[in-house]
């Protein structure tokens, strides 16, 4: 093998070895969907178009003090209308996740870009295995599968005063 391919190798193996070690277990306290229309699309439609010219000769005849005149000239023009076909809606859809650790409070949000995606398979109030890595959130769902999602908010836990004995 090249020195680089090696070395590589081994930086993305140490990396996938060192998120192992930073899975901590956290309470998932909500979970939310939302779609935002993003805009709409037309499906085609056809057009229809027509033609035609016009023709016609004129004369001038007076009567007295009126003068009708007819007019002499060509006119050839055309027309099309547009059926617009049907309006489709399209939406993002994202799907929100609220992650309590043991300092931190992560609010995160998961764009699901295909119809067939799947949001992260959680029960509110249960247990969830997550590591932090910079912006984004690596969620390890119910059905073991893992999860990237962004974080959107960090919410620091403040410490609980010790009790006091009586």
């Amino acid at each position: 093998m090249k020195p680089r391919l090696v070395a590589g190798f081994l930086l993305v193996s140490t990396s996938l070895l060192s998120a192992a070690d930073q899975w901590r277990t956290g309470k998932v306290v909500d979970e939310s969907r939302a779609r935002y229309l993003a805009g709409v699309y037309n499906t085609g439609g056809s057009t229809t178009s027509s033609s035609g010219t016009v023709s016609a000769t004129g004369r001038s005849t007076t009567t007295g003090q009126v003068t009708t005149t007819d007019v002499d000239g060509t006119y050839t023009g055309s027309s099309s209308t547009r059926y617009s076909g049907t309006a489709v809606p399209l939406y993002k859809v994202y799907e929100g996740l609220i992650v309590e650790g043991d300092d931190m409070v992560y609010v995160t949000q998961e764009r699901l870009r295909w119809r067939w995606s799947k949001p992260a398979h959680v029960t509110v109030n249960g247990n969830v295995r997550y590591y932090v890595d910079g912006r984004k959130l690596h969620v390890l769902d119910d059905d073991e599968k893992e999860h990237v999602v962004e974080i959107i908010k960090q919410i620091k836990k403040e410490a609980s005063p010790p009790s006091q004995p009586r």
